[in-house]
């Protein structure tokens, strides 16, 4: 085998393995139960719809952003100079941030609290 071939073969597998590991990173954070379009707010075409996944309240209350809902609030937050939370920018939180109920050690995300907070979707505006 010449060097040239095992550049090619080398690289080749290089490629194979970073192949593998989006794939893998893809599956592992997919939401589980959601479409594509779900998730990214766009519909591939060729999906005719046929292997649709039943809205849940978690999409709903709890709070289901897709993609495009994300790129929504990122846009509200900058243009009014909010912080991440969706609060006034000069916000001090006790504990250092909003997302965590210090008495009961619950948690939550950020977009179950931007929606906790906004309910109205004001970034949809």
């Amino acid at each position: 085998m010449s060097i040239v071939q095992k550049g090619v073969t080398t690289s080749l597998a290089i490629l194979i393995v970073i192949t593998l590991v989006f794939g893998a990173m893809v599956w592992g954070l997919w939401p589980r139960g959601k479409t594509f379009e779900q998730v990214t707010g766009w519909r591939l075409p060729w999906d005719k719809g046929g292997s649709e996944v039943k809205q849940t309240s978690e999409d709903t209350s709890a709070g289901f952003i897709n993609i495009k809902e994300r790129l929504q609030i990122e846009d509200w937050i900058t243009k009014n100079k909010l912080n991440q939370y969706g609060d006034p920018a000069d916000t001090i939180y006790a504990g250092g941030s909003p997302l965590m109920d210090e008495a009961t050690g619950k948690t939550m995300t950020r977009y179950e609290y931007l929606l906790k907070m906004h309910p109205n979707r004001p970034w949809k505006k």
